[in-house]
């Protein structure tokens, strides 16, 4: 069944508990969750509840929640759903980063913490339980931020986003971004692409349906950011040092033992798994833990031996060799490489992830990671829309490349759903970017560090901005250096409300040229006029 044949199913179901829900709220309630903060509202009720979670399949009874307790979990930002489904995991021991959600289940008189207990941890009927519950929380999760997305003022492209208040909205949306893979700052971005006409493929279309403002132009995301005035591309780079910190903090894993944990852009977090084979050691990275787990299944470390060198004829490689130009180089090599009935069939080991000899020189001039270079090929043979700014040139002089796809998080190879990559592919993809990620993230000594989707790693420095937003407080930004150098450096300067301003206009200005004019105008109201 497709999904949008799916979709007045989950919706009949989903107004079919609304009111089965609204039913159990008229009930009594007993004594113990009948005041108190919040917190202790929805423990002591989870406290006296039954459990059958690893037993059956839940049903619509199984999700009945009083009013008063559902009003207490939502005045925390965690939904019905997210309640129940989350239950499933602290029933096993589940240690849980989201601050609420660790409030209530350490209240309760069951729960256990265990340090050892991951996704994995779940039998197959609770794995059951909480896809279940995924299914009607989508549809709800949906519904509360569409909903504040048609009341919602919009200053993307009449305010810079200096001040708190442009960031806030009620906890039960942002539960609801959680739920859904999105974090607040995201979605605020695409809400400017939205407001501009164009929708972020993925979600955002899916978060668009019935909104009444939204016109769709039928440009692609290039031209309509070349449409937008500078405070709109300022807020889109502001946006993006705010999202920073989320990315930091919207982790919500126990990782086990033998895999490493980085937070990445579009993910939450990267899962590195190491194995240790006779043929070598080897990294596997997935964003989702449990594919990390079950990474030896996928990954052979067999004796053949590829010479990398050979993969093109004799006669290209020896104008390799000549060639002076170092990016001419790599084009005359991924122009005449081969590919089909190599990457696709054939599992990598460590010969595939060698440079040929006449390519090294090259690859250190222009500063490529050669396994950064293989994995963005899968993407490019794959009709991927190159972006990178060291790969894209190299990938677009190749006759064979179409570019027809956008990438997205919402996938393990990025493309979206419809786009054909074998399993082989995938798996290659994996073990390359597993060791990239292994060998960029190792030996950072804590230091706040975060993957983009290009594979490269940057050092987050916070910084807060006060004196801006009123009585709204601070608001908190993460700024990006791209090595360790010069985030050390960074920190030899105490810097007030103002500095700090300062530094980071200076930041976005690299994006989006000259803002000091509009700053003052814009945000402070000076300059001519009445």
């Amino acid at each position: 069944m497709t999904e949008h044949a799916r979709l007045p199913a989950i919706r009949a179901k989903a107004a079919l508990l609304a009111a089965f829900l609204a039913a159990a709220g008229a009930s009594a309630l007993s004594a113990q969750a009948s005041g108190g903060d919040p917190v202790s509202i929805v423990a002591s009720w989870l406290g006296a509840k039954p459990y059958a979670g690893a037993d059956r399949a839940y049903s619509e009874a199984d999700l009945a929640v009083p009013a008063s307790v559902a009003a207490a979990a939502e005045a925390l930002g965690v939904s019905r759903f997210s309640l129940l489904r989350n239950e499933i995991y602290a029933r096993r021991g589940y240690m849980f980063k989201t601050p609420s959600l660790d409030s209530i289940f350490r209240a309760t008189p069951w729960y256990r913490p265990d340090p050892s207990a991951s996704l994995a941890t779940l039998g197959a009927r609770e794995n059951a339980n909480v896809t279940w519950i995924k299914s009607l929380e989508d549809g709800y999760d949906l519904g509360v931020v569409r909903s504040f997305l048609r009341d919602k003022e919009f200053y993307g492209s009449s305010q810079l986003y200096l001040a708190g208040y442009y960031y806030e909205m009620p906890p039960e949306v942002q539960s609801a971004l959680s739920h859904l893979g999105t974090n607040p700052s995201r979605f605020l971005s695409w809400e400017i692409y939205a407001r501009h006409g164009y929708a972020v493929p993925g979600p955002m279309e899916r978060l668009l349906d019935g909104v009444y403002w939204f016109e769709k132009t039928g440009l692609g995301m290039a031209k309509t950011l070349g449409r937008m005035d500078k405070v709109a591309l300022a807020n889109l780079e502001l946006l993006r040092y705010h999202e920073w910190p989320f990315i930091l903090k919207a982790v919500p894993y126990s990782v086990p033992a033998g895999v490493e944990m980085i937070p990445a852009v579009g993910y939450g977090a990267f899962f590195v798994r190491r194995l240790d084979t006779e043929g070598g050691t080897y990294y596997f990275s997935s964003h989702r833990v449990w594919d990390a787990l079950v990474a030896d299944s996928q990954v052979v470390g067999d004796a053949h031996a590829t010479v990398t060198a050979s993969l093109v004829p004799a006669a290209v490689a020896e104008a390799i060799k000549a060639e002076r130009d170092p990016r001419k180089k790599l084009i005359l090599y991924f122009q005449n490489k081969q590919y089909r009935g190599y990457v696709d069939t054939l599992k990598f080991n460590l010969s595939d992830m060698s440079p040929p000899e006449y390519l090294k020189g090259a690859l250190s001039t222009l500063g490529i990671d050669w396994r950064r270079a293989l994995r963005k090929e899968i993407h490019a043979r794959n009709g991927a829309r190159m972006f990178d700014a060291d790969l894209a040139p190299v990938f677009s002089a190749c006759t064979w490349y179409k570019g027809l796809h956008d990438l997205t998080p919402g996938t393990a190879s990025r493309f979206p759903a419809a786009a054909k990559v074998t399993a082989i592919e995938l798996s290659n993809y994996a073990l390359l970017e597993g060791a990239e990620l292994h060998d960029l993230y190792a030996g950072r000594d804590g230091a706040a560090a975060v993957v983009d989707l290009q594979g490269r790693l940057h050092f987050i420095r916070m910084l807060a901005l006060t004196g801006y937003g009123g009585d709204e407080g601070s608001l908190v930004v993460g700024v990006d250096y791209d090595s360790r150098d010069e985030y050390d450096a960074s920190f030899g300067f105490p810097m007030d409300a103002e500095e700090t301003r300062r530094y980071l206009m200076r930041r976005v200005e690299e994006k989006v040229g000259d803002l000091e004019g509009i700053y003052y105008e814009q945000y402070l109201g000076g300059g001519a006029g009445c």
